[in-house]
C-alpha cells in the first residue's frame, strides 16, 4: 500500500484530480524491488527498469484535466531502450510542455552518478513546440531565471518512442542529413560487434608481467592461455597505451590440468573464484551463479578468437572519440568493446568530430570531465551511428575513400612517432603535435564533405568545445 496513493489521497479523486503535482521520486533500480515485484506488475501499466517510472505513472494519474505535472527524474528514460515504453505512454497520454535538462552534470552531492532532469507534462492537448533547456553548469542561485533566460523552443517531433532529443532544431537538420547519407554502424561491420571480458574477479585473472614470466619459466606453453590486456581506460585516439598486464584466460572446457602452474596460481584466489550455488543467499563472497568452473572465465566469450586478429577498439565511455586500430591480438575487458575489422575508413569516420557530433544525439551523458560531456558508447547506442558507404564502382566515391585511408594511415604513424617521444620535450615532439593537428583537421574536413554538408553545417560541428566549466553547487 506504499505504492497506492489513490488510497491515501482520495480526495484527488473526489474532485477529479490534482491541479499539480511534484516530486523527486527514489532512484532504485528495478532487481531490488523484488519484494514489491508482483504488486507493481499487476497494478501499473510501464515496464520498468527503475522505481521512478511507476512514481511517474502514479503521479500523473492523479492529474485532473489541465494539471501539470514536473518532477526531478533519472534522465536515463530519455534515449535508452527499456525508457521506450514510459516514452510511449507520456506522448499517448499527456502533453510534454517543457524539459530541463541537466546533462551529465551530478546535482546531488550524495548520487553524483545519477544524471537528472525536470519534465514538466500537463494533462491537456499536446502543443505543437516544446520549451527546452540544456544546463550545462550550477553557477546560478535561481533556477527558474536560469530556464528562462537560456530556453528555446523546439517541435514536439523530436519526441518519439524512439527517443527523446533536447538539441537545437538547426542541429537536428545537421543530424538528420548525417543519418540519411550513412547506413547504422551495425549494418556496415555486418553485426561485428564485441563487448570485453568479464572475468568476475580481475585480481586474479589480470596479471602484471612479473606473473607472467614466472609462470612462463615453469611452463612455456602456458602462453596458449595468457594474452595481452588492455582496458577501456588504455585505449585512446588513434593510440594505445600498452601497460605490460595480461589475462589468464582459461574459457570455458579448458582442460586447466594441462596448465599446472597457471592452475596453482588460480587456486590461491579459489574462494573467491566459486560461482555461487543457486539460491544461496546474498552475502556470497564468490562470483555470480552461472555455468562455469571455478577456474573458468565468468563469461563465455565464444568469440574470443576475434580479440587475436585486427580489431577497431574503443572505451565504453569517453569525453571524446577515442577509437583505435590493435594489430597486436590483445584481449580487452569489459570497459571497452571492439569491431572485428581493420578498416582504416572506418576508424577514421569513427574519430572525426562529425562522429562525435552524431553520438551526442544518440547516446546520453555520464558524468562530465575536463567540462565534456562524457557519453556511454556501449552497443545500444555505437549500434545506431551512421556510417557513409562507399560506391566503389564510382570513381569520385572511390578516390575519396582512398584519400581519407592515407590521412589514416599518416595520423597512425604520427602518433607512434609521437608516442615514442612521449619522455621527451623537443622540438621535434612539438613538430609532431603540429602535424596531428593538421591531419586531424584535414579528417574532419573530408568527413564532412563525404556526408554532403555545406560550409555552414561543417562549422557548426566543427565548432570548438565549450571552455570547461566549473561548477560549485
Amino acid at each position: 500500500r506504499a505504492f497506492d496513493w489513490a488510497a491515501r489521497f482520495p480526495e484527488a479523486h473526489a474532485d477529479g484530480g490534482f491541479d499539480v503535482v511534484l516530486g523527486n521520486p527514489p532512484y532504485v533500480r528495478a532487481e531490488s524491488l523484488k519484494d514489491v515485484k508482483e504488486y507493481l506488475q499487476r497494478v501499473y501499466n510501464t515496464g520498468a527498469a527503475d522505481l521512478y517510472v511507476y512514481f511517474m505513472e502514479k503521479g500523473l494519474s492523479l492529474l485532473r484535466p489541465g494539471g501539470l505535472y514536473g518532477v526531478i527524474v533519472s534522465s536515463s528514460f530519455l534515449k535508452t531502450a527499456y525508457g521506450a515504453s514510459l516514452r510511449r505512454r507520456l506522448l499517448e497520454n499527456y502533453a510534454l510542455l517543457q524539459l530541463v535538462d541537466f546533462g551529465g552534470l551530478g546535482v546531488f552531492e550524495s548520487a553524483k552518478d545519477t544524471y537528472v532532469c525536470i519534465p514538466v507534462l500537463s494533462k491537456q492537448t499536446q502543443p505543437p513546440q516544446v520549451q527546452v533547456c540544456q544546463v550545462v553548469s550550477l553557477n546560478f542561485s535561481d533556477l527558474s531565471a536560469h530556464v528562462e533566460s537560456h530556453a528555446y523552443t523546439v517541435p514536439v517531433t523530436q519526441f518519439t518512442v524512439q527517443g527523446w532529443s533536447v538539441q537545437r532544431s538547426s542541429e537536428i537538420e545537421i543530424f538528420e542529413k548525417i543519418k540519411a547519407t550513412g547506413i547504422e554502424l551495425s549494418k556496415y561491420v555486418q553485426g561485428g560487434f564485441y563487448r570485453g571480458i568479464t572475468t568476475g574477479f580481475n585480481e586474479a585473472f589480470v596479471i602484471d608481467a612479473k606473473i607472467r614470466d614466472s609462470i612462463l619459466k615453469q611452463e612455456p606453453h602456458s602462453i596458449e592461455i595468457i594474452k595481452p590486456f588492455i582496458t577501456g581506460q588504455d585505449i585512446k585516439r588513434y593510440n594505445t597505451v600498452h601497460t605490460s598486464n595480461y589475462i589468464i584466460f582459461p574459457r570455458r572446457g579448458v582442460d586447466i590440468t594441462a596448465y599446472p602452474a597457471v592452475l596453482t596460481y588460480l587456486e590461491s584466489f579459489k574462494e573467491r573464484l566459486m560461482p555461487k550455488p543457486i539460491g544461496w543467499s546474498d552475502d556470497w563472497k564468490g562470483r555470480k551463479s552461472g555455468n562455469y568452473q571455478w577456474y573458468e572465465i565468468q563469461d563465455s566469450v565464444e568469440y574470443f578468437s576475434v580479440f587475436e586478429k585486427n580489431k577497431i577498439i574503443y572505451p565504453d565511455i569517453a569525453k571524446e572519440p577515442r577509437f583505435d586500430l590493435d594489430l597486436t591480438g590483445a584481449y580487452i575487458g569489459n570497459t571497452a568493446y571492439c569491431l572485428g575489422t581493420d578498416d582504416l575508413y572506418l576508424l577514421g569516420i569513427l574519430n572525426s568530430r562529425l562522429s562525435w557530433f552524431a553520438i551526442g544525439f544518440i547516446s546520453i551523458p555520464f558524468g562530465m570531465r575536463a567540462g565534456q560531456y562524457r557519453y556511454r558508447m556501449t552497443y545500444q547506442y555505437m549500434s545506431q551511428l551512421p556510417i557513409r558507404p562507399i560506391n566503389f564502382d564510382d570513381p569520385a566515391d572511390a578516390a575519396q575513400h582512398d584519400a581519407l585511408v592515407a590521412l589514416v594511415e599518416r595520423m597512425l604513424d604520427l602518433k607512434r612517432q609521437h608516442a615514442a617521444e612521449a619522455a621527451l620535450f623537443s622540438e621535434r615532439r612539438h613538430a609532431l603535435a603540429d602535424q596531428i593537428a593538421h591531419t586531424d583537421a584535414e579528417i574532419d574536413r573530408r568527413v564532412c564533405a563525404l556526408y554532403g554538408l555545406t560550409d555552414a553545417e561543417a562549422a557548426l560541428v566543427l565548432a570548438p568545445a565549450p571552455e570547461p566549466v566549473r561548477t560549485t553547487r
